[in-house]
């Protein structure tokens, strides 16, 4: 049980943290954290990372239940990928017009 709870707050305090994705300036040197901040509001990215968590929740129950099985869910499950990886480079996009990319 305790590692249970253990396991949960270090889940949580990763979460609270903020570092999923880490940012650096083009030229791959730290950024100041104002930058930072100013960039991920203009490109909404907290917003659109929501949206895509959702999306890609609907769209992994829809293909639970259309019942495709084999070659037809793979394609569906394909479909979905290149949806969300389109959806993430509009994000990488933006935060590249501020001058920031993810770092590798």
């Amino acid at each position: 049980m305790k590692n249970t709870n253990l396991v949960m707050l270090c889940a949580i305090a990763l979460g609270l943290s903020g570092c999923g994705t880490t940012w650096v300036n083009l030229d791959n040197s730290i950024p100041k954290e104002n930058k930072v901040k100013e960039a991920t509001k203009k490109c909404q990215v907290d917003d659109r990372i929501y949206a895509i968590n959702e999306d890609q929740k609907a769209r992994g129950y829809a293909v639970s239940l259309s019942g495709a099985k084999g070659e037809a869910r793979k394609q569906l499950l394909k479909i979905n990928k290149e949806k969300k990886d389109k959806d993430y480079q509009i994000i990488y996009d933006c935060m590249e017009k501020e001058g920031l990319k993810k770092q590798k």
